[in-house]
């Protein structure tokens, strides 16, 4: 698939579709039961710090590029700040409310580490997306060949 056609297609779908179904999918395996895994799915420890760090770098990534591809972002007015300020917040409030969620289950607890896991993945996927927008705006653009 081509630049333009995920353009299109992306224009096509409702205004954060990927985000939404991706906030869906974090929810949904927050609150699982997890007794239910067979113990055969390798673990280590701190496993569950690096997958809240990764739904959310993940779930931050998808929302910075939704956002930017409706948006002419990294310009000199400061919208990258609003961008950042307005990710970790979402990210803030999502993880918080699923930790709130999950101290209501018999099942699963709340951890102030989770939060902070999750913080960290919204916060270095905006670290990535930024330095690949200065890259790209930096690159050296390649010059049309000449019939």
């Amino acid at each position: 698939m081509d630049k333009n056609q995920l353009k299109t297609l992306s224009g096509k779908l409702p205004r954060f579709t990927l985000t939404v179904l991706w906030t869906i999918v974090i929810v949904v395996a927050c609150l699982i039961n997890l007794s239910d895994i067979p113990d055969e799915v390798p673990t280590f420890e701190g496993m569950d710090k690096v997958v809240h760090f990764l739904f959310y770098f993940v779930l931050s990534l998808v929302f910075i590029w939704e956002y930017h591809h409706r948006r002419n972002l990294f310009r000199s007015d400061g919208r990258e700040l609003r961008l950042f300020t307005l990710t970790l917040l979402l990210t803030a409030i999502l993880g918080g409310g699923i930790e709130y969620l999950q101290s209501l289950t018999s099942y699963r607890g709340a951890e102030q580490t989770d939060l902070t896991a999750d913080l960290a993945g919204a916060l270095f996927a905006f670290l990535f997306y930024y330095i690949v927008a200065l890259y790209r705006k930096n690159k050296p653009h390649e010059e049309e060949p000449q019939p």
